[in-house]
């Protein structure tokens, strides 16, 4: 279908203009001028196309994607819904010059840069695409909240955003309801509610007129994530462009490699994509890609079955999975390759003879823990009297060693001790806590010699900050290396 022609689903709303009250022509137009502006307002330079071209592929993808069948039995309404739902999806995502300079008066950004800053690499460099940290977040914000941006400008009677007053033109003679369900439409791509008839009810009237809002959501939703085909990322705009921000790179990088996309001529109950890949990583991504959007159409189609049986008869997809057969590797193996590590065996080599040639080396590692528990303590406590105490029970066959250092509480046992290989003492939190103590426990695997001599070890602890609270472990035989 080329560019200037309408789809079916638009011709259909041509048709039905008068009933609801919205003229398509004018629609298509001024969002379309206005989805032109994303790019050039400086946010979302390098991200992939959401021009009305992404809306025409959308209409090619729901042309094959709704069965014969279903299309003709849509109503007028149900059509028109759809096509400016797909016109407006994204619209949220135009953002200006003068709400990042009053960024600071709406709360909600002002809530979002609080909890981002805290993850916020302060030491990552700012690329051309973000001049400053403040232009990275806010467009970081525009991304993450613009189903939600959409969905308030078509609710929003006192409009004050140029964005929110053409929108206030364009559908000021449409009724309440019909702006309420677009508005939730174009919500919805961001959701995973869409299973709630309550909220996206599967007949809802409009005049004489009656539509599915959960169908036509799940229906948005599936086009906007099968759409990968090249034309959204022109080989000559990536080159030129040569996005730094590695999101839109990873992006680009993604969908430029998508020939083709389509139902299966062997079967129609799957969807092809096809694709040449000459990079490893576009291809390993595009596989993820392609599992995840498989997840997706499952989960669509779990929704589909739930209202009753006449509404799912008269509304379904025939497609139910998406196939990454048609994916091409070029100059490498198709096949992912990685390390597998013999747990057990490595566990022996790390605790046998082999690198400590003495079994009496236990009791070495095992008291090294302790002194590095007790200096770090006497760096905190300078009253501290430091005990270590070692007890050989020749009858009861056990070894205790104890001492009154810092002890552990169970985040350190969960995310240190517990994990072989790792140490609390080069952890970010000790640095913190110690930054001029260097312990003689480096590599977290001490603790393991316990099992060249025990079949059992019992770890009793407290933290010397909460001294109140007493924590006990008890791992039996767990190495089996007898």
């Amino acid at each position: 279908m080329a560019k200037s022609e309408l789809s079916y689903f638009e011709e259909r709303f041509k048709e039905s203009e008068n009933k609801i009250g919205i003229s398509l022509s004018l629609c298509r137009k001024n969002i379309s001028t206005m989805l032109s502006l994303m790019p050039r307002t400086g946010f979302f330079r390098t991200y992939t196309d959401h021009s009305i071209n992404h809306c025409v592929s959308m209409f090619e993808i729901l042309t094959w994607l709704i069965p014969d069948e279903i299309k003709k039995r849509l109503s007028d309404t149900e059509c028109s819904l759809l096509v400016l739902s797909v016109y407006l999806h994204d619209l949220g995502m135009l953002a200006t010059q003068d709400e990042f300079e009053n960024r600071s008066k709406n709360p909600d950004f002002i809530k979002f840069e609080q909890e981002y800053v805290f993850d916020f690499n302060t030491k990552a460099p700012i690329s051309a695409d973000h001049p400053t940290k403040d232009h990275f977040i806010f467009e970081e914000f525009i991304r993450h909240t613009h189903a939600d941006r959409i969905f308030n400008w078509m609710q929003n009677e006192f409009a004050s955003l140029p964005q929110e007053i053409e929108l206030k033109t364009l559908f000021h003679s449409a009724s309440e309801s019909l702006r309420y369900y677009l508005a939730l439409l174009c919500k919805s791509h961001h959701l995973n509610n869409l299973h709630d008839t309550t909220l996206y009810p599967t007949e809802f009237h409009f005049g004489t007129d009656s539509a599915n809002i959960q169908f036509l959501a799940i229906c948005l939703r599936l086009a906007d994530i099968l759409h990968l085909t090249s034309d959204r990322t022109p080989p000559i705009e990536f080159r030129t462009l040569s996005p730094k921000n590695p999101v839109s790179a990873r992006e680009w990088a993604k969908q430029i490699q998508v020939s083709g996309i389509g139902i299966s001529k062997t079967n129609s109950n799957i969807i092809n994509i096809d694709a040449i890949c000459k990079d490893h990583r576009a291809f390993f991504y595009l596989r993820d890609f392609i599992t995840v959007i498989n997840k997706e159409l499952q989960q669509c189609q779990t929704w589909l079955d739930l209202p009753s049986g006449v509404i799912s008869q008269k509304y379904f997809l025939k497609v139910n999975s998406v196939t990454d057969e048609g994916l091409k590797a070029i100059g490498f193996i198709a096949e992912r390759f990685s390390l597998q590590i013999d747990h057990k065996r490595t566990i022996e080599l790390l605790m046998g003879n082999n690198l400590y040639g003495d079994n009496k080396v236990v009791i070495r590692e095992l008291i090294q823990n302790s002194i590095d528990a007790v200096k770090v303590r006497l760096l905190e406590t300078e009253k501290l009297k430091p005990k270590i105490r070692v007890e050989l029970d020749n009858v009861n066959r056990t070894l205790k060693i104890t001492d009154n250092g810092i002890g552990m509480d169970l985040d350190v046992l969960r995310q240190h001790f517990l994990r072989v290989g790792d140490s609390y003492y080069r952890s970010k939190n000790f640095k913190k806590r110690c930054p001029n103590y260097t312990p003689i426990s480096q590599f977290g695997i001490g603790f393991l010699t316990s099992f060249m001599i025990a079949d059992k070890v019992e770890v009793i602890t407290k933290s010397c900050k909460v001294p109140s609270k007493i924590l006990k472990l008890v791992l039996e035989d767990i190495y089996d290396l007898n």
